[in-house]
């Protein structure tokens, strides 16, 4: 009966995978290092100092494994001697454990876990803090806590660094960061596969409804990117990058700017593929897909050029470059004339903004200004509201853009100084918008001298009908004058007309005179 419902699983998972097969031949690179993306699990753990009076080290694993790892066998070494706790967070995905150790170790095992061919004690099935505060009454301390998904190789190396806390307080954290352990875990946790060979590349991330996930953090090592994000629904992108044309069905963070949701997007991987040529328009250009089976709360992902080696790759860094909305003044309507920095703005003067979004491929994010305040900076701040307008701009110059038009009546009873405007944009995509985000712009105000001059010629009641008695006169005058030229040259006209009498009528008995 056993083997029936393994093999039973063994074709659900193999089934869900041939969707994938389908598009590209699937490699396993999970913790590969010479791998264009790099995934990482991370997960609440801790890191101490602690060892017992006898020199034992206190370890606590939390062992998920896959549902289709119904017999893991694992191997576990300790390079000093170790107490360790086992539990896990997935005892339902798997029967038995067939644990191999070396090293001095002491086991003990949560009551709802069944390991082969080893001698343990039992531990109450508790989960998390209640587990930490279990070993700490019964051992005094916990050297470590650490989550790890389907491993299959575990080393205890020891205690490293000098500035270890005494006490396990929970953190989020990945295996990598961890010197005292050493972790290999089944590559099949992540697959990738290269399609086509160009130039230029579009690189898809898929993480199966199945897998459970919420926030993932993506460092992009390259310039000019076309990714794609799928996740389940509640998964939550963190982008770092550069210049980066996207597509997600899940909300993401780029360089600190929240984008909603752009399109549904199936985990089917034909579906996913075809999606993305159709949504960049290209054909004949090389896709990179990469499938995701790591279930951890976060995971760090990178992605990087093949050519670069880990040596060579892109730092993660603070994004250090200019914010992604900006706001530009101007004083005329044509948004051409700039209003510098150090300029005094009159408050009854009419200035011109434009809110800018860096644009990323060929999304059009349709920002609008939901509002806007004036705050000044003195140590006493002043706030009020700012009446604005939307001004009307072309779609093929606005993309990306929305512009306003406004004056600083509303400060006109206060004194000269610098002043700060802050206004709340949001984005639309379809009928999903952000919450409002702030791009503020200091300004240089002064008190309205007088009325100042318009361009453009302003006409009283008086001068406008001055000015159609005058068009009347004229007229008359023309009138008249062609009423006269009229009666000067008008022919004779008679009883007689078009007879001999007739002076227009022409003369054959005339000689011909040439002059």
């Amino acid at each position: 009966m056993e083997i029936t419902l393994l093999a039973l699983c063994l074709m659900c998972f193999s089934t869900a995978a041939s969707d994938s097969q389908s598009i590209c031949e699937l490699k396993n690179i999970y913790q590969d290092e010479k791998a264009s993306t790099q995934v990482d699990g991370v997960s609440e753990g801790c890191w101490t100092s602690f060892h017992t009076k006898d020199g034992y080290e206190v370890h606590i694993l939390d062992l998920q494994f896959s549902s289709y790892l119904e017999y893991p066998i694992l191997k576990l070494t300790a390079a000093v001697p170790s107490i360790i706790v086992i539990t896990s967070s997935t005892p339902k995905n798997f029967k038995n454990i067939f644990l191999q150790t070396i090293g001095n170790t002491t086991f003990y095992v949560s009551s709802e876990i069944s390991m082969l061919r080893l001698k343990y004690e039992p531990v109450p099935p508790v989960k998390g803090s209640g587990l930490v505060f279990w070993v700490n009454e019964k051992f005094g301390g916990v050297t470590s806590y650490t989550a790890i998904q389907d491993p299959s190789n575990i080393t205890f190396r020891g205690k490293t660094g000098t500035s270890l806390p005494l006490a396990c307080q929970f953190s989020l954290e990945a295996l990598k960061e961890k010197s005292l352990l050493h972790v290999q875990s089944e590559k099949e946790l992540v697959k990738s596969c290269l399609i086509g060979s160009s130039s230029e590349e579009i690189y898809i991330i898929n993480i199966p409804d199945h897998v459970n996930v919420k926030n993932v953090s993506v460092d992009v090592g390259l310039s000019k990117t076309k990714l794609v994000l799928r996740g389940p629904v509640g998964t939550h992108w963190k982008i770092n990058a550069q210049t980066l044309n996207l597509l997600s069905n899940n909300p993401t963070q780029l360089n600190g700017m929240v984008i909603p949701p752009i399109k549904n997007i199936s985990d089917s991987a034909k579906e996913i593929k075809e999606l993305a040529l159709d949504y960049y328009k290209v054909k004949g250009i090389a896709i990179t897909y990469t499938e995701i089976h790591l279930n951890s709360p976060s995971i760090k992902l990178k992605i990087r050029s093949r050519e670069h080696s880990p040596v060579t790759e892109r730092p993660v860094e603070p994004t250090t470059t200019s914010p992604p909305i900006s706001m530009q003044l101007f004083t005329s309507p044509d948004y051409i004339s700039q209003l510098d920095l150090s300029s005094k703005v009159q408050t009854n003067r009419k200035i011109y903004a434009q809110v800018s979004i860096k644009v990323h491929g060929f999304l059009n994010l349709n920002p609008k200004v939901s509002g806007c305040v004036v705050r000044s900076s003195d140590s006493q701040v002043v706030e009020r509201m700012l009446s604005y307008k939307q001004e009307q701009c072309l779609p093929k110059l606005c993309s990306n853009k929305a512009r306003i038009s406004f004056t600083l009546d509303t400060i006109k009873d206060l004194p000269d100084g610098t002043w700060e405007l802050d206004c709340g944009v949001i984005f639309c995509l379809s009928y999903n918008c952000t919450a409002p985000q702030t791009v503020k712009r200091k300004m240089q105000v002064v008190q309205s001298s007088g009325v100042i001059p318009n361009p453009c010629f302003e006409f009283s009641l008086s001068s406008v009908l001055g000015i159609a008695f005058g068009g009347f006169l004229i007229g008359v005058l023309l009138v008249s004058a062609l009423w006269f030229i009229k009666i000067r040259t008008a022919y004779e006209e008679g009883v007689h007309k078009g007879g001999a009498s007739d002076p227009n009528k022409p003369r054959d008995d005339l000689p011909l005179e040439i002059r």
